[in-house]
């Protein structure tokens, strides 16, 4: 990075750079019409993050507009097939009741009709995960239940001793008992369906496999739910597989149940017929995982490879409306491209190919499939939505709560794209930080060097270290010693009193003649006069003469 630039950014000041606006997730109405996104901003205590939910102008005219405003944040926001957003919050919902749950994530819903947001349902333990059927009127969400309760009303009854008991005790049965930074326990999520008087109805509970960190997914006709789940296997092995729940009877089986492999995402084809999948065998000691997409009948379970000779581990993230086609995110060089693949024939095309990366893609169900949303960033600015024409690839930045902050410089990358191509000329020369001789090419744009690349030479074969690569800055740093300097006279006693802003206060220019002569002087009457010169950036010779 060149960071000649001398104007104070974000980057300047830690405290700064922590207060930045923070954006994530992208949401849209079946028709396109509505854009929902995530921000993040600290609390006014400084000491934790609250997100809210802002509506962006799906045509880049108008400005964003927030959609939320509570102490306690608001996060995944979902369209409904009739265009309400729901959304989960831990915002008070407006009771007094002692057996209420509080400080857990209830359902919201922000008619499309508009008015205020509206609590849909409330669990203890919170709700997570919820996904709304995109041809029919259905929702479903992940809610913890006890292990002894088997309706969320006996869930309730026995979460509410437990509060008022005073107990928060786990008793483990099996295993895992831990998730990375958190205890599991003693709920256990499962897939719950929303009713029409806003009560949860559970349709997991005789499931036997683990939900713990799976997302379920409802389909688009809203007849059953699709997820990933974990099944746990002797010497605290375990893999997963994948489930199918009927929405009307719970009752469940499983589509894919392979040994010694793993499911890492589930995606419902717009006609509810199949699903693409990604699997990957377990690794071994000799053997490493590789990720592969499958397409799945979902009636008969039968899977088909896709694009299994494409060189990339693509996650699947959204179907084109015509069912034929579906889009894939994976790194490429760098970068996070969004792809476009043929189910049938595996055909890859690369639809984005901007220096980003796309973490998120979001298609209007209703639409012709031309046109995404997709949320993307680079080492150049922080996540941000787009509007993506999925045919050409171009791409339109959506305007966000705040603007991209200003870099302190000038991002180049190692392959020469972008700003690394801006210079003159190129000088070959030798790296100057140690005796190896590495050979550089030193990129100069008008006086200055922007940039050092290797050499192919016989020390280096065009490779060179962080300080022979990036540590050139010093040559055009103000405090750089361009001439010998002698202490003057009436310059004060010694000590670490030198401003090397000022250093003419201690000492004055010299030629190297009388530099010389001055330090000669300095070493009569020391024994043998002799002296040598030594430093990192001699030669190899040089080092071994003074030694």
């Amino acid at each position: 990075m060149d960071t000649t630039n001398g104007d104070a950014t974000i980057f300047h000041d830690l405290d700064d750079f922590v207060g930045a606006v923070r954006l994530g997730g992208v949401a849209c109405s079946a028709d396109g019409s509505r854009v929902v996104t995530t921000v993040s901003t600290r609390n006014t205590e400084h000491t934790a993050y609250v997100s809210a939910l802002w509506e962006l102008d799906p045509d880049a005219a108008a400005s964003a507009r927030r959609l939320t405003r509570s102490d306690e944040g608001e996060s995944g926001p979902v369209f409904s097939a009739t265009g309400d957003l729901y959304f989960t919050s831990e915002r008070s919902v407006g009771t007094a009741r002692d057996d209420e749950p509080k400080g857990d994530k209830a359902l919201w819903c922000l008619p499309s009709a508009g008015g205020e947001a509206r609590v849909v349902a409330t669990h203890r333990g919170g709700i997570s995960a919820v996904t709304c059927a995109s041809n029919a009127d259905v929702q479903s969400v992940l809610a913890p239940l006890l292990p002894a309760a088997t309706t969320t009303q006996e869930h309730d009854t026995l979460a509410h001793a437990r509060d008022k008991a005073g107990v928060d005790a786990i008793l483990h049965r099996g295993f895992p008992v831990r998730f990375w930074d958190h205890d599991l326990g003693p709920g256990q999520p499962q897939v719950c369906l929303i009713t029409e008087d806003q009560r949860l109805r559970p349709l997991s509970i005789d499931l036997d496999a683990s939900l713990v960190e799976h997302t379920p997914h409802i389909s688009p006709d809203g007849t059953f739910v699709l997820t990933s789940a974990t099944v746990m296997e002797a010497r605290a092995e375990q893999r997963s597989v994948v489930v199918r729940i009927d929405v009307e009877t719970g009752e469940h089986s499983r589509l894919i149940d392979e040994p010694d492999h793993d499911v890492e995402s589930v995606l419902i084809s717009p006609d509810s017929t199949r699903a693409v999948i990604t699997m990957s065998a377990k690794t071994t000691p000799k053997t490493a995982g590789q990720p592969l997409m499958w397409l799945v009948d979902i009636a008969t379970g039968t899977k088909t490879p896709v694009a299994h000779e494409w060189d990339r581990w693509g996650s699947p993230v959204a179907w084109h409306p015509d069912g034929e086609t579906v889009f894939v995110l994976a790194d490429e060089n760098g970068r996070g491209p969004i792809f476009r693949i043929e189910v049938a024939t595996g055909e890859v095309t690369t639809v984005t190919h901007d220096d980003a990366a796309y973490s998120a893609l979001a298609l209007p169900s209703a639409g012709d499939g031309s046109v995404g949303f997709a949320v993307r960033s680079s080492p150049a600015f922080p996540a941000e939505v787009v509007r993506v024409d999925l045919v050409t690839g171009e791409t339109v930045t959506l305007p966000g709560p705040v603007d991209r902050p200003q870099l302190p410089g000038t991002m180049i990358d190692a392959a020469q794209v972008g700003d690394s191509k801006d210079f003159d000329h190129d000088v070959a020369s030798i790296c100057p930080f140690c005796g190896v001789g590495c050979q550089v090419s030193l990129k100069v744009k008008g006086d200055r060097i922007v940039k050092v690349d290797g050499i192919n030479g016989p020390a280096n074969e065009g490779r060179l270290c962080v300080k022979g690569r990036f540590g050139f800055d010093y040559i055009h740093h103000p405090h750089r010693l361009t001439k010998p300097l002698i202490r003057r006279d009436d310059a004060p006693a010694k000590g670490l009193n030198v401003d090397p802003g000022n250093f003419k206060d201690v000492f004055r220019e010299a030629t190297w003649d009388e530099a010389l002569n001055a330090a000669a002087e300095g070493l009569k009457g020391r024994g043998r006069e002799v002296a040598g010169f030594g430093s990192a950036k001699c030669s190899n010779e040089e080092a071994y003469l003074f030694q």
